[in-house]
């Protein structure tokens, strides 16, 4: 059975986004004769409420043991016409995420249901996101300072198990603040925020990794005598999906990463003002050194260490 909280939220949306003779077709194209009015013993002439015709579905479907059928449907007549109207649940992405943190996901190739069977952080759609289609994302371009002068001194051996351990590093943090990798080369790359509060989100994981550094670079096992510093810039807007994420064209993409690799410097954050405006006035206090890049006005961290320490004063 599925989890409770998905069934509830299957009756949400149905009793949100659907009359209940919408409703009364999902029914009939889940079985050959369905009637929410015989199934709840109400007389044809009386009109049924939303919630209760939703809950009716419902319940058929899990005495039937179709409510994977079901979820099918609904996410594939998202954006379709039913009975002459177009079908737009606003709420189906967070649905299909809270359906990974059950353990499935849906397969849009096969079109069906499935148990989930990698670990959730390795979906770079968050098992939600569909092929082709416009989200509001934040994304973060991070580049270790220095690589090539790195690899010069110590050699490749040597920074390759650096990087290791702040790969493991990241992906800790990134865990925490539900973000994604998108694309990485050895020592840099980019990693994407969604869903709910997804700008605060970015700019909490881009100031733990930079504060986080300041142990990882004290770590004896280190093969290297040398401080490893990054770079990050982020910014947020909308961008239309694609699985293979690393090709994604987005004029936020290609900000974030200008703003790293030319205005932010070495164990510093900036972040675009569309991003500043979206997070809350103790995190804006953070950035303080303004500027202009590329025509848009940009906000800057001060310093690498003292991050935290500003925060809590």
């Amino acid at each position: 059975m599925l989890d409770p909280v998905l069934l509830n939220d299957m009756t949400e949306m149905l009793t949100k986004h659907l009359k209940p003779n919408q409703i009364d077709e999902i029914g009939r194209m889940l079985f050959k004769r369905y009637n929410s009015h015989e199934k709840l013993g109400i007389d044809d002439h009386i009109t049924i409420p939303r919630r209760k015709a939703a809950e009716a579905l419902v319940d058929e479907c899990l005495t039937s043991q179709k409510e994977e059928e079901l979820i099918k449907c609904l996410i594939e007549l998202d954006g379709s016409e039913l009975l002459g109207k177009t079908v737009a649940f606003d709420s189906i992405e967070t649905f299909m995420k809270d359906m990974v943190s059950s353990g499935y996901i849906y397969d849009f190739k096969k079109r069906k249901l499935k148990k989930l069977k990698d670990a959730q952080d390795e979906l770079s759609n968050w098992g939600a996101l569909r092929e082709g289609k416009k989200y509001e994302i934040t994304v973060a371009s991070i580049d270790i300072v220095g690589n090539s002068a790195l690899v010069k001194k110590y050699g490749m051996k040597k920074i390759e198990k650096v990087y290791a351990k702040f790969w493991s590093l990241l992906r800790r943090i990134l865990a925490v603040y539900d973000g994604r990798i998108w694309s990485w080369s050895g020592d840099g790359g980019l990693v994407a925020f969604t869903f709910k509060d997804h700008p605060t989100r970015a700019v909490l994981f881009a100031l733990e990794l930079q504060n986080a550094l300041s142990v990882f670079n004290v770590d004896p096992s280190l093969p290297i005598d040398e401080e490893i510093s990054v770079r990050i810039g982020l910014d947020t807007g909308n961008m239309k999906f694609t699985q293979n994420t690393g090709q994604i064209v987005s004029e936020t993409i290609n900000y974030a990463a200008h703003l790293e690799k030319t205005f932010t410097a070495p164990g510093k954050i900036s972040i675009s003002k569309e991003l500043y405006l979206r997070i809350s006035e103790n995190l804006q206090s953070i950035f303080d050194c303004e500027g202009e890049f590329e025509g848009r006005t940009a906000f800057c961290t001060d310093s690498q260490v003292s991050v935290l320490a500003q925060m809590r004063n």
